[in-house]
């Protein structure tokens, strides 16, 4: 079966859940948006902007992490070496608060 999918920049227009962070994308936002075939199945996901850097950044050879997959202590290392954790803060403004707890 192939595979193949694309990466486009969009404003969203409804709301959405981030594939990275799993954390609401309003409606107005800049998201990345993918879609594509894999494993025979279509596809469509969204990332919040800052989320599809640090996706980008990072070393994701399996595809993003699914749902509790990662610590919030990841997430934030993710964020900062990727250079978005101030973005990041207007959507989840607690990260570093939860991160340490």
């Amino acid at each position: 079966m192939s595979t193949f999918y694309t990466f486009t920049n969009v404003t969203t227009r409804k709301p959405h859940g981030c594939a990275y962070c799993h954390r609401p994308i309003a409606v107005g936002a800049k998201a990345e948006m993918s879609s594509g075939r894999f494993d025979g199945q279509f596809f469509r996901s969204y990332l919040h902007d800052a989320c599809a850097r640090a996706a980008h950044h990072g070393d994701y050879e399996d595809g993003l992490p699914m749902a509790g997959e990662l610590l919030v202590e990841e997430y934030l290392s993710e964020y900062r070496e990727a250079g978005v954790l101030d973005q990041v803060k207007a959507f989840w403004p607690t990260i570093e608060e939860d991160a340490a707890n």
